[in-house]
Protein backbone atom coordinates (compact mmCIF):
# COMPACT_ATOMS: atom_id res chain seq x y z
CA UNK A 1 0.00 0.00 0.00
CA UNK A 2 2.72 2.62 0.82
CA UNK A 3 5.03 2.93 -1.81
CA UNK A 4 7.83 5.66 0.15
CA UNK A 5 8.54 6.02 3.66
CA UNK A 6 11.02 8.95 4.71
CA UNK A 7 12.62 8.31 8.08
CA UNK A 8 14.66 11.20 9.34
CA UNK A 9 16.72 10.23 11.89
CA UNK A 10 19.17 13.36 11.87
CA UNK A 11 19.96 13.41 15.35
CA UNK A 12 21.66 10.65 15.66
CA UNK A 13 23.07 10.44 12.30
CA UNK A 14 24.04 12.95 10.13
CA UNK A 15 27.17 15.39 10.81
CA UNK A 16 26.60 18.78 12.93
CA UNK A 17 26.68 22.26 11.60
CA UNK A 18 27.31 25.60 13.24
CA UNK A 19 25.36 27.23 10.71
CA UNK A 20 22.33 25.27 11.44
CA UNK A 21 19.52 27.69 13.38
CA UNK A 22 17.46 24.52 14.44
CA UNK A 23 14.37 26.79 13.64
CA UNK A 24 11.24 25.12 12.15
CA UNK A 25 11.65 26.93 9.22
CA UNK A 26 14.79 25.76 8.24
CA UNK A 27 13.91 21.95 9.41
CA UNK A 28 10.28 22.10 7.20
CA UNK A 29 12.35 23.91 4.11
CA UNK A 30 15.37 20.71 4.52
CA UNK A 31 11.95 17.86 4.17
CA UNK A 32 10.48 20.24 1.43
CA UNK A 33 13.79 19.93 -0.42
CA UNK A 34 13.82 16.31 -0.17
CA UNK A 35 10.52 16.00 -1.40
CA UNK A 36 11.66 18.04 -4.33
CA UNK A 37 14.77 16.30 -5.44
CA UNK A 38 13.43 12.73 -4.87
CA UNK A 39 10.06 14.16 -6.84
CA UNK A 40 7.61 13.20 -4.16
CA UNK A 41 5.58 15.99 -4.96
CA UNK A 42 3.18 13.94 -7.46
CA UNK A 43 2.36 10.95 -4.71
CA UNK A 44 -0.71 10.08 -3.72
CA UNK A 45 -1.58 10.15 0.09
CA UNK A 46 0.76 11.99 1.56
CA UNK A 47 0.93 11.35 5.43
CA UNK A 48 3.53 13.58 7.94
CA UNK A 49 4.40 11.68 11.31
CA UNK A 50 5.47 13.40 13.92
CA UNK A 51 6.98 12.39 17.11
CA UNK A 52 7.50 15.24 20.41
CA UNK A 53 9.30 18.01 19.04
CA UNK A 54 8.99 16.69 15.22
CA UNK A 55 4.81 17.15 15.84
CA UNK A 56 5.38 20.77 15.60
CA UNK A 57 6.69 20.57 12.41
CA UNK A 58 4.68 17.45 10.69
CA UNK A 59 1.80 19.55 11.65
CA UNK A 60 3.36 22.47 9.69
CA UNK A 61 4.69 20.74 6.72
CA UNK A 62 0.97 19.08 6.30
CA UNK A 63 -0.35 22.02 6.38
CA UNK A 64 1.95 23.82 4.03
CA UNK A 65 2.56 20.78 1.57
CA UNK A 66 -1.46 20.86 1.21
CA UNK A 67 -1.51 24.48 0.06
CA UNK A 68 1.17 23.59 -2.49
CA UNK A 69 -1.48 21.62 -4.11
CA UNK A 70 0.13 17.86 -3.09
CA UNK A 71 -2.09 15.11 -1.88
CA UNK A 72 -1.71 15.52 1.83
CA UNK A 73 -4.39 13.67 3.63
CA UNK A 74 -3.07 13.45 7.35
CA UNK A 75 -0.89 14.28 10.26
CA UNK A 76 0.07 11.76 12.85
CA UNK A 77 1.10 13.35 16.16
CA UNK A 78 2.72 11.35 18.99
CA UNK A 79 3.43 12.68 22.37
CA UNK A 80 3.29 16.19 20.75
CA UNK A 81 4.73 19.02 23.14
CA UNK A 82 1.76 20.89 22.94
CA UNK A 83 1.21 25.09 23.25
CA UNK A 84 3.29 25.70 26.23
CA UNK A 85 6.43 25.29 27.96
CA UNK A 86 6.44 21.88 29.53
CA UNK A 87 8.75 20.07 31.93
CA UNK A 88 10.96 18.56 29.54
CA UNK A 89 12.32 21.89 28.31
CA UNK A 90 12.62 23.42 31.77
CA UNK A 91 13.77 25.14 33.64
CA UNK A 92 14.61 27.51 30.42
CA UNK A 93 17.46 29.18 31.47
CA UNK A 94 19.44 26.29 31.91
CA UNK A 95 18.73 24.48 29.00
CA UNK A 96 19.55 27.86 27.11
CA UNK A 97 22.81 27.79 28.24
CA UNK A 98 23.81 24.23 27.43
CA UNK A 99 22.19 24.99 24.06
CA UNK A 100 24.60 27.79 23.51
CA UNK A 101 27.65 26.25 24.88
CA UNK A 102 26.54 23.34 22.04
CA UNK A 103 26.20 25.67 19.38
CA UNK A 104 30.08 26.98 20.05
CA UNK A 105 30.92 23.52 18.42
CA UNK A 106 34.56 23.96 20.66
CA UNK A 107 36.17 20.71 21.01
CA UNK A 108 37.90 21.72 24.26
CA UNK A 109 34.28 22.04 25.74
CA UNK A 110 32.48 19.73 23.64
CA UNK A 111 35.21 16.83 25.83
CA UNK A 112 33.36 17.82 29.25
CA UNK A 113 30.26 19.49 27.55
CA UNK A 114 29.61 15.63 26.20
CA UNK A 115 29.87 13.32 28.78
CA UNK A 116 28.15 15.97 31.19
CA UNK A 117 24.76 15.77 28.95
CA UNK A 118 24.86 12.44 28.52
CA UNK A 119 24.84 12.10 32.12
CA UNK A 120 21.89 14.30 32.55
CA UNK A 121 20.05 13.25 29.99
CA UNK A 122 20.20 9.26 31.04
CA UNK A 123 20.20 9.50 34.87
CA UNK A 124 17.81 12.71 35.32
CA UNK A 125 15.73 12.93 32.08
CA UNK A 126 14.94 9.55 31.38
CA UNK A 127 15.93 9.99 27.89
CA UNK A 128 18.48 7.16 26.55
CA UNK A 129 21.23 8.72 24.68
CA UNK A 130 23.81 7.05 23.33
CA UNK A 131 26.35 9.58 23.46
CA UNK A 132 26.57 12.80 24.62
CA UNK A 133 27.04 13.95 20.79
CA UNK A 134 23.02 12.84 20.57
CA UNK A 135 22.28 14.53 23.39
CA UNK A 136 23.98 18.39 22.27
CA UNK A 137 21.85 17.47 19.39
CA UNK A 138 18.89 17.06 21.00
CA UNK A 139 19.01 20.17 22.84
CA UNK A 140 19.38 22.44 20.78
CA UNK A 141 15.87 22.59 18.76
CA UNK A 142 14.29 22.25 22.27
CA UNK A 143 15.14 25.72 22.56
CA UNK A 144 13.16 26.80 18.96
CA UNK A 145 9.68 25.09 19.76
CA UNK A 146 7.24 27.85 18.88
CA UNK A 147 4.41 26.71 21.45
CA UNK A 148 1.55 28.73 21.05
CA UNK A 149 2.72 30.45 17.41
CA UNK A 150 1.56 27.17 16.45
CA UNK A 151 -2.63 28.17 16.89
CA UNK A 152 -2.21 29.86 13.41
CA UNK A 153 -1.25 26.31 12.20
CA UNK A 154 -3.59 24.49 13.71
CA UNK A 155 -6.61 26.97 12.85
CA UNK A 156 -5.17 26.15 8.59
CA UNK A 157 -5.20 22.66 9.64
CA UNK A 158 -8.80 22.59 11.17
CA UNK A 159 -10.47 24.18 8.18
CA UNK A 160 -8.23 22.68 5.60
CA UNK A 161 -11.25 19.40 4.92
CA UNK A 162 -8.77 16.92 3.54
CA UNK A 163 -7.01 16.63 6.73
CA UNK A 164 -7.18 13.90 9.33
CA UNK A 165 -5.18 14.69 12.60
CA UNK A 166 -4.63 11.66 14.49
CA UNK A 167 -2.88 12.92 18.10
CA UNK A 168 -1.94 10.16 20.61
CA UNK A 169 -0.60 10.98 24.13
CA UNK A 170 0.74 9.21 27.46
CA UNK A 171 -1.23 10.10 30.84
CA UNK A 172 3.48 8.77 32.43
CA UNK A 173 4.95 10.85 29.81
CA UNK A 174 7.80 12.14 31.40
CA UNK A 175 8.53 14.85 29.75
CA UNK A 176 5.05 16.11 28.80
CA UNK A 177 2.10 17.02 31.44
CA UNK A 178 -1.32 14.95 30.53
CA UNK A 179 -3.32 18.20 31.04
CA UNK A 180 -0.79 20.21 28.15
CA UNK A 181 -2.20 17.08 25.74
CA UNK A 182 -5.36 17.68 26.91
CA UNK A 183 -5.20 21.33 26.36
CA UNK A 184 -3.64 20.59 22.98
CA UNK A 185 -5.87 18.03 21.37
CA UNK A 186 -9.16 21.04 22.57
CA UNK A 187 -7.61 23.47 20.08
CA UNK A 188 -8.10 21.11 17.42
CA UNK A 189 -12.05 22.30 17.77
CA UNK A 190 -14.72 19.42 17.40
CA UNK A 191 -12.12 16.72 18.35
CA UNK A 192 -13.47 13.09 18.94
CA UNK A 193 -11.50 11.68 22.16
CA UNK A 194 -10.74 8.11 23.28
CA UNK A 195 -9.06 7.12 26.63
CA UNK A 196 -7.21 3.86 26.89
CA UNK A 197 -7.15 3.64 30.97
CA UNK A 198 -4.89 0.37 31.19
CA UNK A 199 -1.71 -1.10 29.05
CA UNK A 200 -4.09 -4.23 28.00
CA UNK A 201 -4.54 -6.00 24.87
CA UNK A 202 -7.88 -5.96 25.01
CA UNK A 203 -8.63 -2.69 25.25
CA UNK A 204 -5.83 -1.30 23.06
CA UNK A 205 -7.66 -3.36 20.93
CA UNK A 206 -11.43 -1.88 21.66
CA UNK A 207 -9.93 1.68 21.41
CA UNK A 208 -8.07 0.72 18.06
CA UNK A 209 -11.18 -0.03 16.57
CA UNK A 210 -12.36 2.71 17.75
CA UNK A 211 -10.40 4.79 16.14
CA UNK A 212 -10.93 3.10 13.03
CA UNK A 213 -14.36 3.40 13.11
CA UNK A 214 -14.20 6.84 13.55
CA UNK A 215 -11.82 7.17 10.92
CA UNK A 216 -13.91 5.27 8.45
CA UNK A 217 -17.06 6.98 9.52
CA UNK A 218 -15.73 10.60 8.56
CA UNK A 219 -14.22 12.09 11.69
CA UNK A 220 -11.22 14.23 10.98
CA UNK A 221 -10.00 15.40 14.52
CA UNK A 222 -9.18 12.07 16.91
CA UNK A 223 -6.87 12.08 19.93
CA UNK A 224 -6.41 9.11 21.84
CA UNK A 225 -4.75 9.68 25.45
CA UNK A 226 -2.81 6.36 27.18
CA UNK A 227 -2.98 6.68 30.61
CA UNK A 228 -0.22 3.86 31.15
CA UNK A 229 1.72 5.00 28.56
CA UNK A 230 5.18 7.34 28.44
CA UNK A 231 6.51 9.32 25.58
CA UNK A 232 6.98 6.26 23.15
CA UNK A 233 3.18 5.65 22.32
CA UNK A 234 5.00 4.77 18.71
CA UNK A 235 6.84 1.77 20.22
CA UNK A 236 4.57 0.08 22.24
CA UNK A 237 1.13 1.17 20.48
CA UNK A 238 2.52 0.29 16.88
CA UNK A 239 -0.60 -1.57 15.83
CA UNK A 240 -2.86 0.99 16.77
CA UNK A 241 -1.26 3.62 14.64
CA UNK A 242 -0.63 1.33 12.01
CA UNK A 243 -4.14 0.41 11.91
CA UNK A 244 -5.01 3.64 11.72
CA UNK A 245 -3.09 4.97 9.24
CA UNK A 246 -4.50 2.21 7.26
CA UNK A 247 -7.79 3.46 7.49
CA UNK A 248 -7.05 7.01 6.73
CA UNK A 249 -5.75 5.69 3.45
CA UNK A 250 -8.50 3.80 2.37
CA UNK A 251 -11.11 6.81 3.56
CA UNK A 252 -8.22 8.87 1.01
CA UNK A 253 -8.78 5.88 -1.85
CA UNK A 254 -12.83 5.65 -0.85
CA UNK A 255 -12.84 9.56 -1.96
CA UNK A 256 -10.48 9.12 -5.28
Amino acid sequence: MYEKTITFSILAYAQNDARLSWENKERNEYVAAVFDSLHLSASRNIVFLGHSRACENALKLAQSHSERGEDVISAILINSPGLRVHRGSRPRWIIAIMAYLARLQNSWLDYFLHPFLKFVYNKFIGLRVSDGKVAAAIIQPIMTMEYEKNKEVIKSVRENEKLIVLHAWGGEDFLIEPQISIDYASEFGNVNRLQCHKRDEKESEEVKNAAVDLIQNGSRMISIGFDKEGHYIQKFQADLLVSAIDAIVQRAERHT
